[in-house]
């Protein structure tokens, strides 16, 4: 049996290079050079906004302001918490 690769799908990448006009393979760290990596203290304080964050902030936003009560249904790793800490914090 042939050993697996070492190494992930990932590690490489296809990129265009317009010095040359043809296409080569690059390692995929290359590629953030100038990236701005943003430290984050634990996993809970990254916040990407998604469909679902969106539909959630808006809906909680309109029942809190009409003073009704919100329950917030959805799979799990949506962000249903992370919506609800965001508006206390700001009603606080």
């Amino acid at each position: 049996m042939q050993d697996l690769p070492k190494t992930s799908i990932f590690d490489n990448n296809l990129f265009y290079r317009e010095d040359t006009n043809f296409l080569a393979f690059k390692h995929w760290s290359e590629s953030l050079k100038d990236a701005i990596v943003i430290e984050a203290q634990t996993n809970n304080e990254l916040y990407v906004e998604t469909k679902d964050t969106l539909r959630f902030k808006h809906w909680t936003s309109t029942l809190l302001a009409q003073r009704q009560p919100v329950l917030l249904t959805g799979s799990s790793g949506v962000g249903k918490s992370q919506v609800m800490k965001k508006t206390i914090a700001k009603l606080s």
